[in-house]
Parts: structure tokens; sequence; C-alpha cells
């Protein structure tokens, strides 16, 4: 069995995704990497190519979550025993990548991500509108599940097999953060955090507009509500699955 595949999500990353893999390869050594490349209209699956890692491309543009599903088949096909996810846009810092792995293996963790916001405040760059929201979910979600998480919408983080077979049953293709957080709880997921430093995104735009910071909200609602049905669902096919 491989041991560690490190995922990126990327979608018109041209700019970024030469840089971002040279700094994993550098940090983490050990790993492969794979850029799954989501219906981009520009070089990035040419230049992943070119900087030899695994690339998968989508013929159109999915949503993260739909990258992070096919990057999540791609490691359990292959029999790798943990993913980290990094995005594509240079704010989590791979160097950080060990903290994460180490704390899932010696807590036996299913999932553990990296926090911008753990022991520390808002930088200067991250939106406030953005900060008040992530704050305002974690509060939720420790307030529900008892996740000690102090930055649920984090998009850095590592997991197990356990936690890849769990997610390829619900993982939403457009925002998945919060949902998968609560579906995890719903499925007896182990989950932690440790701290990391962010970085402000090396060229392009954020794709939150306060339009679509309205609608991520509202998604987030309904994407709950299917992660609590699906959430039932899956315990009742692994209660089948082990009584055979």
């Amino acid at each position: 069995m491989r041991e560690v595949l490190v995922l990126i999500p990327a979608h018109n990353e041209e700019k970024n995704i030469g840089f971002i893999i040279d700094l994993i390869k550098k940090e983490l050594s050990y790993a492969d990497v794979l850029v799954v490349d989501d219906g981009s209209t520009d070089k990035t699956s040419e230049i992943a190519r070119e900087k030899g890692v695994f690339v998968i491309s989508h013929e159109v543009n999915l949503g993260v979550g739909a990258a992070f599903k096919t990057g999540i088949k791609f490691a359990l096909r292959k029999h790798y025993k943990y993913v980290i996810q990094i995005d594509a846009d240079g704010q989590h810092d791979p160097k950080y990548a060990h903290m994460l792995l180490d704390k899932l293996k010696r807590d036996k963790m299913d999932i553990v991500i990296g926090s911008r916001f753990k022991k520390r405040g808002r930088d200067e760059w991250y939106p406030l509108l953005r900060y008040i929201g992530v704050i305002f979910y974690s509060k939720l979600i420790r307030l529900i599940t008892g996740y000690d998480i102090s930055d649920a919408t984090s998009g850095y983080l590592v997991m197990n097999r356990k936690a890849m077979n769990a997610f390829m049953f619900f993982y939403p293709k457009r925002h998945p953060a919060i949902p998968s957080l609560f579906f995890a709880y719903l499925v007896g997921l182990r989950v932690g955090e440790v701290p990391v430093r962010p970085k402000p995104r090396l060229s392009g735009k954020s794709m939150f507009t306060k339009p679509r910071l309205i609608m991520y909200h509202i998604e987030n609602f309904f994407n709950i509500l299917h992660a609590i049905r699906i959430a039932k669902v899956y315990k009742i096919l692994k209660n089948q699955k082990q009584n055979y």
C-alpha cells in the first residue's frame, strides 16, 4: 500500500500551479502529487504534466467537491493510506502538512484540518465578512458535534482511508467544507485540527463575491440537511455489510 498522496484541486491556476507543485515536492518529497484540473480553460493541466505529477482533467468545471471526489477515487484505487488536500492558489503552505499527518497518526484521527485561526486572529488581508462566517460556522459545528474546530471552512486537511470511503458516499460538488463536517460527525469520524499560518493567494481573485456569499450560506443550509439524510443511509448500509 502506498503511503501519502497530495491532492490539488485546481481551476484556472496556470500562474500558481507550477510554484505550488515545486514547493510540495520540496517539503513533502515522500509523497506523490495529483492535480485534478476542474475544467480549466488555461494551461493548468499542461504545466502540471510538465512538472511530472499525476493529472486528471474534468472536461467542464464541476466544483471543488467534485474535483476532491475524483482525487479520492484515484487514491482509493491506488491504495494510498493518506490524502493531503492543498489548494492551488498558494494560501496553504506545505511545510505544515507534516504536523497534520503526525497528529492524525498520533491521536488516531480520521481527519485533521489545518486551521488558519487557531491560537491567532485574522490576518489583515483576509476578508472580514468571510472571517465572521468562518467563526459562526465553527462555533455552530462545535456546539452540535463537539468537534474542537476553529476553522470549519479550511481546505487544508489530511485524511485516512476510513474518511476517504465515507466521503465517496457524500461530498457536495460545491462548498463542501461545512456539510462534510456534519456528515463526518454523523458517521462517526474523528476530527481534529492543528494551527497553520496562511498566505495571501499568489495571483487571481477569490470566487467569493457578496452575491456568492449569500448563495454560499443558502447552499450550506440545504447541503447540511442532505448530509443528515445521507448519513442515515450510510449507517444502514454499513450495518448491513457488517452483518454479512
